[in-house]
């Protein structure tokens, strides 16, 4: 009899596992590629079956558990995750011309941004501005329109935390407000320009950080790219290996979206946005 029982409780996991990933949802892969320069730069869509109204953004390669936390949700709620392939490397290389390059891709999504990214790395040239201007009307034009964006990043101990936001925090000057947990770890936060989202992530008592949409340094990341234009954007912030609470986190907003059974505030369209900043952006 014991020997039955040990024999069938092998069997019985593996049943067990099957069915949990029958259950989840998996994701369909296609590739989109962009020449930067004399680089290409490829871009992975994975597409899990669902409404499609949930997308994730995932611009750091090396950020491992930021994409474990959004394929978690994904594979339960379905929607898309897009990020870029760079070898698990946070920083982009490219050439031009037979010369390297280097930027951070979080960082090209305003004209200034791009010039001091390109600065820190002592890559800058017109040539090389007009290649990342490109690259991010690329991404750009990769997000749906009318859809729940969600950015999500991982941080280093104590590098980056809501502390920097606080009254006596070096980019204090960047938010309109912040609300702190201080039972939770510093590192993990939520980075919004939507004082809706504030507010719900506050009322839940999660570290949140409310982006002062005209005051704060342009620094040519994605939130302000969308705060400047009054649309809402929200970047899900954790420690590398913190993935359970980079999750508690993700959910808390996609519950609400969920709960509220609306669209999130977009004033215009992404694309209408879109449009208005390639007609205004200087040669």
């Amino acid at each position: 009899m014991l020997r039955l029982v040990s024999l069938l409780l092998p069997c019985l996991f593996f049943l067990c596992s099957c069915a949990q990933e029958a259950d989840s949802l998996q994701p369909v892969v296609t590739k989109r590629v962009h020449r930067l320069g004399d680089t290409r730069i490829t871009v992975s869509l994975s597409r899990y079956s669902g409404d499609g109204s949930l997308v994730f953004l995932c611009l750091h390669d090396s950020e491992r558990t930021a994409a474990e936390a959004a394929k978690t949700i994904l594979q339960e709620k379905g929607g898309l995750l897009i990020s870029i392939d760079n070898n698990e490397e946070r920083y982009i290389d490219f050439r031009l011309s037979g010369r390297k390059h280097r930027f951070d891709p979080n960082r090209i999504f305003t004209t200034p941004g791009i010039r001091e990214t390109l600065r820190i790395f002592n890559s800058h040239s017109a040539r090389a501005e007009r290649e990342l201007r490109d690259f991010a009307s690329f991404l750009l034009g990769l997000l749906p329109d009318s859809s729940l964006l969600i950015a999500v990043h991982n941080n280093t101990d104590r590098n980056y935390s809501i502390n920097d936001y606080l009254p006596n925090g070096r980019l204090r000057n960047d938010v309109l407000r912040a609300h702190p947990n201080y039972d939770m770890d510093e590192d993990d936060f939520v980075f919004t320009t939507d004082s809706a989202v504030y507010r719900m992530y506050a009322d839940s008592n999660i570290n949140v950080v409310l982006q002062h949409n005209r005051r704060a340094t342009d620094d040519g990341s994605l939130s302000i790219y969308y705060g400047r234009r009054d649309i809402s954007y929200t970047n899900i912030e954790a420690e590398h290996g913190h993935l359970e609470e980079q999750v508690r986190m993700i959910r808390a907003l996609v519950s609400r979206q969920a709960a509220k059974g609306a669209e999130p505030h977009l004033s215009r369209s992404r694309r209408e946005r879109r449009e208005e900043a390639n007609t205004s952006r200087p040669e």
